[in-house]
Parts: C-alpha cells; structure tokens; sequence
C-alpha cells in the first residue's frame, strides 16, 4: 500500500511523546466538535434505552421495539454502562464518543513515520464528517475510531522490518479489538470487518500470516470465536424481523455519502434544508463548493497516484476491488430491500479516504511548484472551515426538540390543547406528557401520520407543533388541517413548525410572547 516504513519506531509504544500530541489533539478536536445542543430522534431513542435502571430493562425495550438498535449490541450495552457514571444530559451523551475518538487518532497516527504521519493526523482531525458524529449520541463515531485502528493495524503488520515482541503483539491486538468493535458496533460494521479480512489477506503475505496466527494464537482463537458469536447473534436478530427504517437507496443516496464524506458538509446547506429543497438547497453555496471540491479532486489524483506507481500497485488494485464489495452490498440491500442507505452506514470506510487524501497531501507540499503547496493549505483550511460550519452554524443544527418541548409544555400549563406531530422519544426526553385523548388528562396529543377522520373526532388545539412531514405527516393531513383553519405560524425551530389557533385579542397576545422563541 506504500504505506510507512518500519523504520524510526512507529508503533504506538516507540513513537516517543508523538502519541501523546496526537491524543491530546484528538482531545481538544472532541471538546470543541460536541455539543449541549438539543437531541434529535435517534438520540433521544439512545437516551431512553439508556436510561433504564437495569441492563435487563433496557434490553427489553430494545427487544420489543425490533429496530436497528438491537442490531448493534456493543453500543447499547456501553451507553448503559456510561449513562450510569455520567447521567443522560445532552453533553454527557455525546461525550460517550470522545475516549474512542482520543484513543483511535493516537493509534492511527502512530501507524506512519516522518511526514505522512503529520499528513494524515492532520486530514483525520480536520475531518467534517467526524466532528458530526463526534456530536452525536450513535455509534457512528465508535465504527469510525474502529475502522481508524483497524486500518493502521494492516498498515504497520503489512510492512517489512523488524518488530519486537512487544509491538507485534501491540499492533495484532489492536487489529483484532478494532475488528471486535467493528463488528459489534452494528450489523453493517460486520460487513465491512469482513472487507477488512480480505484486505489483510491482500496485504500480508501468508507466510508471515501464519507466522502470526501461531504467534498469538490465543488472541487469535479467542477473537474469531467472539465474532462468530456475533454473527450468530446478527442471524438471530433477522430471524426475529429487527431491521432499521425503510426508505428509498438512489443516485442521490450515493451522491450524498460522497458529499459527506469528502468533507463537503459544511460548506454547503444544512441537511433539513436539503430535505426540504433538494438540489436548490445549494445554489448559494456553489462557489465554496467548487473550491473546495477542486483542491479535493487535486489530492485525490496526486493520492490515488502514489498508490498505484511502483510495486504496489498490484495490492492496490486488489484493495480497490475489496473496498468495492461492501459498498456494492449495501447499496444492492438498500434498492432490493427498501433500506435507506445513508452516509453515516459508511463510516468504517473513512479511513481510506484519509489515506488517500493524506497521500495527496504529503505528494502536494514535497512539490516543487508553489501552486501545490497553496491548494495543500488551501484543502487543510477549507476543511476546518467546514468542520468549524458543522459544529457552530445554524444552518447544520439537529431536531430542536429541547425548544419545541418547552413550548409545548407553556402552553398545557396554561390548559390549553395541544398537538404534538413530532418524535414520541423526543417528547419523553424533555418531559412532554402524550396521550391520544385531550379529554384524559393534562397531555398533548400525539398524532403520526394522521388521517382526517382522526382529526375530525379531536377538539380544535390552541397550539399544533410539527416536525419532518415526510415522517409525521405523510398523507398532508395536518398541514391540509392548517391550511384550512384559522391558524398562525408563530415559531419556527430547527425541524419544527409551531402554529397557534386565531382568536381574540388576548390570547394573540399570548401568541406573540410565545413568538419570543422564534430562532
């Protein structure tokens, strides 16, 4: 893969105080790209799994939801485990990621020596797709650092030179806990673990994998038995219909996962805008866009370049076959089985992207001409931006359920009715009651995908809160609802619409102090 040399001490023990810089940088990365911003969905689903006093409890709740959440086993149990130690606050959720995120760039970076290591320690933090998931609380992040680890471990164990014991053995465990994370994270993480197994298979001669095995056989033995496990755990989970969302896999599918995971996010439009505009979304953004995906075209070809030129070119062309597998399989899955396939189910795949950007990057600043060095600094700058846009912008905020909530909560202290068309999960992390009757007691309503004569038989609301049509409101029914009633927008939250009935003088004015919220 014309991957590091041996020389110099590259493993994570012999790096000197290297490791340490590039934990601490992976440190100071986590702090600022998590937030204490609002949950979303998914998030507030993982909050309330969580939050469960027993381990029995939460598994349970996963098992009779049947969701994609049954399906990654690793997490669930480590979330139960850190909700107990740090509570389920926004923060405290999300920080979950930072020790994988820490260890896992400490590790990658120490898999190269000399410049290459700089060069993709560097492209891995100034990641955008990494500080998204690094603010978010699913495992995403954790298949990221897992694939991270898993990459430079067939990096270093690929190479000649000499090894002592104690960095073979470092560097093997590291593979195989990577794989085990991998694979345990989530049922796709299986699927591109076994990309993994057959690129170490490309990249280690069998001599020296035999070698190897023998060396560590216990590692060995003890690691293929619990990913046996896990895959029998995974048949299980089909056999009992847990399977995630439905949804449609097209070219926009795979335009996005390459959008995203080239650093492009957050220079463009925020996603619930994307969702609402589609391609019109980024006409004000074209000019970054064109920028930035230049000096990325540029690092590619020099990246691309390096690996297929001289010997390696053989094992690279057997990689890019490997790396093509997986792909083929979700996409494949997502078109025959209605599954949505979306960027983050591609996540253990960054670390190629890293490397090869990395390449680029070292081959554009040992240039000799000027040229290549500026779009070198220009591509590290513009990727900051963009990581810097993901975290702070409006534009790229999540689900505002925090703010929603405390509207509808005002407003059923005042007694009025209140329609809630928004995540039930959502509504239970910030202590909104629902119920299906106005008549029962002090709660919102919940509507999902209403049909008319649902709200035909309800009592007019005073405030109706909504969120992401194409979930809640697939039919139109509620926003056909508005549209023919005497009802006023009067906030506007990130994902969330908020309208309050017409009426007298008064309680307009109660509207407008509500209106307070609008962002």
């Amino acid at each position: 893969m014309n991957a590091p040399s041996a020389q110099g001490g590259s493993s994570i023990e012999d790096a000197g105080p290297a490791w340490w810089v590039w934990a601490l940088a992976g440190l100071v990365v986590c702090l600022l790209a998590v937030s204490a911003d609002s949950v979303w969905i998914d998030e507030a689903l993982t909050a309330q799994e969580a939050a469960h006093e027993t381990v029995g409890g939460m598994w349970q709740m996963v098992l009779h939801d049947k969701g994609s959440d049954l399906q990654m086993p690793l997490y669930i149990f480590y979330m139960w485990g850190w909700v107990k130690l740090f509570g389920t606050g926004e923060w405290a959720l999300r920080a979950a990621n930072i020790p994988w995120f820490v260890a896992a760039i400490a590790i990658f970076a120490s898999a190269f020596t000399g410049p290459r290591r700089w060069a993709m320690g560097i492209v891995a933090l100034a990641c955008p797709f990494a500080w998204y998931y690094l603010n978010e609380a699913r495992p995403y992040a954790i298949q990221l650092s897992a694939g991270l680890v898993v990459f430079a471990a067939l990096c270093r164990l690929s190479q000649g030179g000499t090894f002592t014991d104690r960095q073979e053995r470092a560097w093997v465990l590291a593979f195989f806990a990577g794989m085990i994370c991998l694979c345990g994270s989530s049922l796709l993480g299986m699927i591109w673990a076994g990309a993994a197994l057959l690129g170490a298979g490309i990249l280690i001669p069998w001599k020296r994998m035999m070698e190897l095995m023998r060396a560590h056989r216990y590692a060995c033995v003890f690691s293929i038995g619990l990913l046996a496990a896990t895959g029998v755990y995974y048949l299980w989970t089909l056999k009992i219909g847990a399977r995630a969302t439905g949804g449609k896999t097209d070219a926009w599918n795979l335009a996005f996962v390459g959008y995203e995971l080239l650093g492009f996010g957050g220079l463009g439009p925020g996603r619930l805008e994307m969702r609402v505009n589609a391609l019109a979304a980024f006409l004000p953004y074209v000019a970054e866009l064109a920028l930035y995906g230049g000096m990325v075209v540029f690092l590619c070809l020099l990246g691309i370049g390096q690996l297929y030129r001289g010997p390696s070119r053989r094992n690279a062309l057997c990689l890019s076959a490997v790396i093509s597998l997986p792909m083929l399989v979700l996409l494949g899955a997502g078109y025959i089985l209605h599954f949505r396939v979306l960027e983050r189910h591609f996540a253990p795949l960054l670390p190629v992207l890293v490397f090869v950007l990395g390449l680029g990057l070292v081959a554009a600043w040992s240039g000799r001409h000027w040229v290549s060095r500026i779009l070198a600094c220009g591509f590290v700058v513009l990727g900051l931006v963009s990581c810097l846009e993901v975290r702070f912008s409006v534009r790229h905020k999540k689900d505002d359920y925090r703010d929603a909530a405390a509207a509808a909560n005002d407003a059923l202290k005042k007694g009025q009715i209140v329609w809630w068309n928004a995540g039930l999960h959502g509504a239970a992390y910030y202590h909104v009651p629902l119920g299906s009757n106005p008549d029962t007691g002090n709660h919102a309503v919940w509507l999902l995908n209403p049909n008319p004569g649902t709200l035909s038989s309800l009592p007019p609301p005073e405030i109706i809160i909504a969120s992401k049509p194409d979930m809640f409101d697939d039919q139109g029914v509620l926003a056909e609802y508005v549209r023919k009633s005497p009802y006023v927008n009067f906030a506007n939250f990130p994902a969330f619409r908020l309208w309050h009935r017409k009426a007298d003088t008064a309680e307009r004015r109660s509207g407008t102090q509500m209106g307070n919220l609008i962002e």
